[in-house]
């Protein structure tokens, strides 16, 4: 009998000691969740993307930025900023990131609006057709489901950036391209045209839909106005996605402009594409940008700053930009 009530208590001081750890856990979990949670508690997909791009938009003086650029590569391949500028004398930066989701474009949206306010909000389309969420990528059932309801695995990659300070993040950017990203490889497009009228729709991801329309509801109320663009991409693009896209900006009285379809641009898929048509090299990112920057100029009268002497430095770098670009 004492053999037996010595195994029960070792048996329960056992079970007490798995459940204090198990408790123990529990806690360290819900508060490390918390501190790796942003302030906005918004879904993010890619942290350290995110805070590096909320990092580069605070670099820049406050209240300097007129346009804002949302979404994935297309976006960082096709919009120059300091042409743009040079041009037409409005500024903007560049907030695309590679295989942005829409829960990214969105935290990226509110962090910047945090110390600029843009006139304008021009969101590259292409991210629209990407899943927002991560769990359709992975196998794994049990860490979807903590993923769902535990702060931590939700927030599972700010583990890495969450010491890192915002200096290291943007001190091997060329922060005077301001987010663009100049590619001079030459890699022709020899597919033919791409661009088939057709009554077709390519659905756009739920969630995607989701953020685009929370999207638009917080330019009304910070006084911006959200523009849609389609960077030209044979790879990427479609005239069913242009439907899906075209539907969604008349229903919300959205501006949208499919540049695949503006044969005015005067796209050479020979010599303007850095990858066979998937992103534009800087040849066509000039081209781009001319279109572009004339048309936002015109459309919404954005002032020119040019000879104003606080934005002498954007004047420097456009200079310089000029004087590099051939």
């Amino acid at each position: 009998m004492k053999k037996e009530s010595g195994k029960w208590k070792t048996t329960l001081k056992m079970a007490a000691g798995s459940v204090g750890f198990l408790a123990g856990l529990c806690v360290v979990l819900i508060l490390a969740g918390r501190f790796l949670c942003r302030k906005s508690n918004a879904d993010i997909y890619d942290t350290t993307a995110v805070r590096t791009k909320d990092a580069e938009v605070k670099n820049e003086v406050k209240d300097t930025i007129d346009v804002l650029f949302l979404g994935d590569s297309e976006c960082y391949s096709s919009f120059n900023p300091l042409q743009m500028f040079a041009e037409h004398g409005y500024t903007s930066f560049i907030c695309g990131t590679s295989a942005q989701r829409m829960c990214d474009s969105y935290a990226i949206l509110q962090a910047a609006f945090e110390t600029q306010t843009p006139e304008v909000v021009v969101l590259e389309t292409n991210c629209l057709f990407r899943s927002v969420k991560s769990k359709g990528d992975s196998k794994d059932y049990v860490l979807d489901r903590l993923s769902d309801h535990v702060e931590i695995f939700k927030n599972h990659s700010r583990w890495k950036d969450a010491f890192v300070s915002t200096n290291s993040l943007t001190k091997k950017k060329d922060e005077k391209n301001r987010g663009f990203i100049k590619r001079s490889t030459v890699k022709p497009y020899e597919g033919g045209a791409y661009m088939h009228a057709s009554e077709e729709r390519k659905s756009m991801d739920a969630d995607a839909e989701k953020y685009l329309l929370l999207m638009k509801e917080y330019c009304e109320s910070h006084g911006a106005k959200l523009v849609l663009v389609s960077s030209p991409s044979p790879k990427n693009w479609t005239y069913a996605k242009h439907n899906s896209v075209s539907d969604w900006a008349q229903a919300n009285a959205v501006t949208y402009e499919d540049l695949n379809l503006n044969d005015a641009l005067g796209i050479d898929w020979t010599s303007d594409t850095k990858d066979g048509g998937d992103h534009l090299n800087f040849d066509g990112a000039k081209k781009v940008s001319a279109y572009v920057g004339n048309w936002l100029s015109e459309a919404y009268g954005l002032k020119d700053k040019r000879n104003n002497p606080d934005y002498k430095h954007w004047e420097e770098d456009s200079v310089e930009y000029a004087s590099a670009r051939n």
